[in-house]
């Protein structure tokens, strides 16, 4: 028996690993294991390709959002953790 076995108390038989997998989940085991390793490497590459993406596309929106937000009376300015708008004094 390949793979990992479990004792089912029921039956009083050892389960391998791969029987679940071949019989009940009907997955296929012939492909190589350097076809599956091509393949999560090109998971990886795509996933980070996404972040990337996102994080730029986000960095470019910010200053868009923000400026559709705010009205051109109110501007809001943020020096390090505290927010003021201008007109106002916020003293700490």
């Amino acid at each position: 028996m390949l793979g990992f076995t479990l004792p089912v108390l029921a039956f009083l038989t050892l389960v391998g690993g791969l029987s679940p997998l071949i019989e009940e989940m009907k997955v296929e085991m012939e492909r190589s294991k350097w076809i599956d390793l091509a393949i999560r490497f090109g998971m990886i590459v795509v996933y980070r390709v996404v972040f990337l993406g996102i994080t730029k596309s986000k960095e470019k929106l910010k200053p868009v959002v923000a400026s559709i937000k705010c009205s051109s009376k109110t501007k809001v300015f943020a020096i390090g953790s505290v927010i003021r708008m201008s007109g106002q004094s916020n003293t700490l």
